[in-house]
């Protein structure tokens, strides 16, 4: 056995490499050795300081490691467990690198599962590392107070081009909240220590009097949960935080030294990567046991890791014990100070769901993401919904019937409460229903939102919605205030459901008008298509800023001022013609720092066999040419259902009044402004959209 020694190693770097395929395994060298030479270059003094802080250390190490010995089972049942002050600096240097607060939540979820072993994983620990397999009882919180004493959500945001080469550097430009008071962790899109790339993170150890510069993580957002950008399991973060609390590698001094110092982490020769659990790369000890690649410590794959061992639980918990490595930051007034516990700040209500789109009948379940203080109290309100309120922090809700639904919920605790709500947060399509085989809208009639259409946004107030200022051949068209949203943002405007069972070469066309306020931006229009009332999206065409703008710029926000300003669009939607479920269609807008977008001039076309019409025999108009009045016949004494409308060949539509003959003849007159031309007349019989052309010839 080895017994425990705490190495003079001050820096500890996550050197774990992105690999590219199991044939081309290349793994970066660790950037810990150059790190610490230029640090102790810097400062010399600094390698005599670790020597004395590990010395002093060790003392209580091994009078913990011979009190686990004694009697394992009660050092493991201690129950007193160690909570740790968090904030996030996200440097960032595109929207894109500003991740969520979502999947830093979950990065904190994935750190407190591995440090108390609720990770569910921890069943793939090996039977010969089970009785070893610790919960660390140390535990992390978001803060809730800045060093001011300010409610904070615990994230600061910093755009920074260091988010691209970061190490160091970063912390000057997101400043270290006190690092005796909270653990500071800096996210960033890539690190370079010296030059040396792929590193996915790194932390320093502890010692007394620790420089703000000197402490704390730096992690690459990719690295962070298990969602959003995330690439992994998203435990560089718990090996990283191990360092924090004075771990090293298994592999320190291979199988000639003593590896980590920790007694039952067995020495490895070097970084295993990927999941070898058959390696046994040192074989000079006793017991002589394989490599623990499920070490959080080693650098094997993200999901190959799920364990801290007694040893190591021991390691963390003396820098706990002594106040001027870690203590200070676990004590009592540092959780006051941060506001994980003490007086609290009133939450700020906020939520987030697993879809905002389904069909009638189906469930959505709701996540409540309050920040800036501890929630005792949820109170939701869900109207259309089933049930319709819910007192838990994750409530699942049922829709049944369509519709576009707000979502409202409350939170509070003795401080006080907030509420948000979102109207239209919920949109319920009518599973397998269309509500027409047409789709032509010059936004003169129609609302948007209406019953038309519908939108769904990013929840903040900037959406989709119907112009009467500026429009293709007329004054109305629909509008994204894009020039006020932020990179990133996504909205979506969306058809009604639509029947195509009787298309073919199925295309859509519209019109757009769009600027961009510098040739930069990025801005990107996406067309999609569903078949499954909008579980799952095809993406039918990309428009990109170019495409959209004919190269316009406007530093102001634009409106097209001439009919010059709209670029015709045409998309393919011979995928979908015959489809046998309905579609519906989705314009959806990136923002990428450009200025508003107009569509206007929707035309859903394509070749239609009347044969095969349920109802293609049920209207007949007469005469055909007309000079302005017909006649409109419905077999077997059928009845119109609401109003008919005449579209032109533009995809203007307008209103005609039906007034009823004798039984299933109506006469229908164009109004006498109307121009001479081809028209479809669409009316609705037993519930399905009828159309027939008609010729207008004074």
């Amino acid at each position: 056995m080895k017994i425990l020694r705490v190495h003079h190693f001050f820096l500890a770097l996550a050197c774990a490499t992105q690999i590219l395929s199991a044939q081309n395994e290349t793994a970066q060298r660790c950037g810990h050795d150059l790190a610490m030479e230029l640090a102790f270059q810097n400062n010399p003094e600094l390698r005599k300081q670790y020597r004395i802080s590990d010395s002093l250390n060790r003392i209580e190490v091994e009078r913990m490691v011979q009190a686990y010995k004694s009697n394992p089972q009660a050092f493991k049942n201690q129950g007193v467990v160690h909570t740790i002050p968090v904030v996030f600096h996200v440097v960032y240097a595109t929207e894109e690198d500003n991740i969520s607060r979502e999947q830093l939540l979950d990065g904190l979820r994935v750190l407190n599962e591995d440090f108390r072993r609720l990770n569910a994983d921890a069943t793939n620990t090996r039977a010969i590392f089970q009785s070893v397999a610790a919960d660390s009882e140390i535990e992390f919180k978001m803060a809730t107070r800045d060093p001011n004493g300010n409610c904070t959500n615990g994230v600061t945001r910093t755009q920074s081009n260091l988010s691209l080469v970061a190490n160091d550097n970063v912390k000057g430009v997101a400043i270290s909240w006190p690092n005796t008071i909270y653990l500071n962790i800096w996210v960033v899109n890539d690190i370079r220590l010296s030059g040396i790339s792929n590193v996915l993170g790194y932390a320093y150890r502890p010692t007394p009097n620790q420089s703000a510069i000197g402490d704390g993580l730096v992690v690459k957002h990719s690295e962070i949960g298990t969602i959003g950008t995330a690439s992994s399991a998203g435990r560089t973060l718990t090996h990283e935080v191990g360092h924090y609390f004075n771990l090293q590698h298994p592999f320190t001094g291979g199988c000639s030294g003593n590896g980590d110092g920790v007694f039952d982490t067995p020495k490895v020769a070097a970084a295993n990567f990927g999941c070898p659990v058959n390696v046994n790369s040192c074989t000079n000890e006793t017991p002589d046991l394989p490599d623990m690649v499920e070490n959080y410590m080693d650098y094997a794959d993200s999901d190959c890791m799920n364990m801290f061992t007694e040893g190591q639980k021991i390691v963390m918990k003396a820098a706990i014990a002594n106040f001027s490595l870690r203590g200070d930051v676990a004590a009592a007034s540092s959780a006051i100070t941060s506001g994980i516990t003490g007086t609290l700040c009133t939450p700020q209500a906020h939520f987030i769901s697993d879809k905002r789109q389904i069909c009638n009948g189906e469930s959505v379940q709701f996540f409540e993401r309050a920040y800036a203080g501890n929630t005792t109290t949820f109170a939701w309100q869900f109207p259309g919904g089933t049930p319709a309120s819910s007192s838990q922090a994750n409530p699942i809700i049922t829709y049944n019937t369509a519709g576009t639904y707000p979502v409202t919920l409350t939170t509070s605790n003795n401080s006080g409460s907030t509420d948000s709500t979102v109207q239209a947060y919920i949109l319920v399509e009518q599973a397998n229903a269309a509500n027409s085989n047409q789709l032509m809208d010059d936004f003169e009639i129609n609302n948007v939102p209406g019953l038309d259409w519908s939108v769904l946004g990013n929840n903040d107030y900037i959406d989709f919605h119907k112009t009467s200022s500026s429009g293709y051949l007329s004054s109305s068209s629909v509008v994204l205030d894009n020039y006020y949203a932020t990179n990133g943002q996504l909205d979506w405007l969306h058809s009604k459901s639509l029947d195509v069972r009787f298309y073919s070469n199925l295309s859509l066309d519209f019109k757009i008008a769009f600027a961009r306020k510098t040739t930069s931006n990025t801005d990107m229009l996406r067309i999609l298509v569903s078949t499954d009332c909008g579980q799952n999206w095809t993406v039918t065409r990309i428009l990109n800023g170019q495409s959209m703008s004919g190269g316009k710029t406007a530093a102001s926000p634009f409106a097209p001022n001439t009919d010059s300003d709209w670029i015709s669009q045409s998309v393919n939607l011979n995928s979908v013609a015959g489809n046998q479920d309905p579609i519906i269609i989705r314009w959806e807008f990136i923002s990428g720092g450009g200025n508003n977008v107009f569509i206007d001039d929707i035309n859903l076309s394509g070749a239609i066999g009347q044969e095969e019409l349920p109802f293609a025999s049920s209207i007949e108009l007469y005469p055909n040419p007309n000079q302005g009045s017909f006649s409109l016949k419905l077999s077997n004494n059928q009845r119109i259902e609401g109003a008919v409308f005449a579209h032109d060949i533009a995809g203007r539509k307008f209103e005609l009044r039906a007034i009823p003959q004798s039984e299933g003849i109506y006469t229908l007159r164009f109004p006498n402004s109307t121009p001479d031309g081809i028209y479809l007349i669409e009316t609705i019989v037993d519930g399905v959209s009828i159309t027939e052309r008609i010729i207008l010839q004074h």
